[in-house]
């Protein structure tokens, strides 16, 4: 199936929320790294606080529950949008490597890639498209 991207619609607020997701994938990729994800030690369940008091076992929980989620979440993000750069052109995986890993500005990367403005913001457009396909937020239909 073939998919003209230059006629399909993407809404401002998904566009935002994909290019969010790509400007920040290394940071993610490093604080998936970086943690435990099962979550909080079971010694830290009924501390004493600092101020005298005992901690809220409940509270501790839905903290758990809720970083648990999110670190969730992140990774199924980084996943979807490494499998969008497999199946991506060359072109598509230096735009995403200079602009959102890189963070160079959109005339620096179309001069490296020898691209036009016109060709290089189409390109780009596609590189969204295809991440949010990826993620279910966009129909390639």
């Amino acid at each position: 199936m073939i998919v003209k991207i230059d006629k399909v619609k993407i809404p401002v607020e998904i566009y935002r929320y994909i290019e969010h997701e790509l400007y920040h994938y290394t940071e993610y990729k490093k604080q998936l790294a970086g943690q435990n994800i099962d979550g909080l030690r079971a010694s830290q369940i009924g501390e004493k606080v600092s101020g005298g008091g005992f901690a809220d076992p409940t509270y501790y929980q839905s903290l758990h529950l809720c970083k648990q989620k999110r670190f969730l979440l992140l990774a199924q993000n980084c996943q979807a949008l490494e499998r969008t750069l497999q199946n991506a052109s060359p072109d598509l995986q230096e735009i995403f490597r200079l602009q959102y890993c890189k963070k160079m500005s959109w005339q620096k990367v179309a001069m490296q890639l020898h691209l036009e403005q016109a060709t290089y913001y189409r390109r780009r457009r596609e590189l969204i498209f295809l991440y949010g396909l990826e993620l279910g937020l966009l129909d390639g239909a």
